[in-house]
């Protein structure tokens, strides 16, 4: 009930469920949004990272994070890649080795260069090797 009410309330102040949410972020795509509300209820994840206005891959694309589609998520990881099991969007394999500390980044950009990627994060480029998709 107390939840209900603050949503209530964030929302009517701000407009934006993302800010609502905890995540401070404008245009995140509502699947996005459940998905990790829903990882945050199941698994006790914690968001991270989010928006990250001029963000650059290390191959120098914009980031999905810098168009708001994109959050990294610490927790549990094992309750969290179970839940991201039929994912369509961008999950990557590297928790525990992933820069700047255990996270999984997770994307939902339809026809952006993550979309269905399972991949690491460190290297310069979605090459081949890190193009590996899920079976679904």
């Amino acid at each position: 009930m107390l939840r209900a009410i603050l949503l209530a309330c964030a929302l009517a102040c701000v407009g934006s469920p993302a800010f609502a949410l905890g995540l401070y972020v404008r245009g995140v795509p509502g699947p996005l949004l459940a998905k990790v509300q829903e990882l945050k209820a199941a698994c006790g994840a914690k968001v991270v990272s989010a928006n990250r206005p001029g963000a650059r891959t290390p191959s120098g694309h914009v980031s999905n994070h810098a168009i708001g589609r994109a959050v990294d998520l610490s927790g549990n990881p094992d309750c969290m890649y179970a839940r991201l099991r039929n994912w369509p969007g961008g999950v990557s394999t590297d928790y525990w080795t992933a820069p700047g500390g255990p996270h999984i980044h997770l994307s939902y950009n339809p026809g952006g260069m993550e979309w269905g990627l399972r991949f690491a994060h460190r290297g310069g480029s979605y090459s081949a090797r890190k193009k590996r998709r899920w079976r679904r």
